[in-house]
């Protein structure tokens, strides 16, 4: 299945293997298998949205979805 991902701040060198944005994930995928296969460690993760709803870490993906990586942020 093909999903969209955007990997926002730091994380964006993460997203080496995306095409376009688009990336091929295996049927039964979750976004911890997605996190593994980015190999994006969790500290560059504060939020996870799935088609625009916050997500767990042990949500199942879908064909077509969006998922979109937020940073920690911080500021003075």
């Amino acid at each position: 299945m093909e999903i969209q991902v955007e990997l926002l701040g730091p994380s964006a060198k993460y997203g080496k293997n995306l095409k376009g944005g688009k990336l091929t994930i295996k049927d039964g995928s979750r976004l911890k298998d997605l996190i593994a296969e980015l190999k994006l460690p969790a500290k560059y993760i504060k939020l996870i949205f799935v088609n625009g709803k916050i997500a767990p870490r042990d949500a199942f993906l879908s064909d077509g979805d969006t998922v979109v990586f937020f940073p920690p942020v911080s500021g003075g």
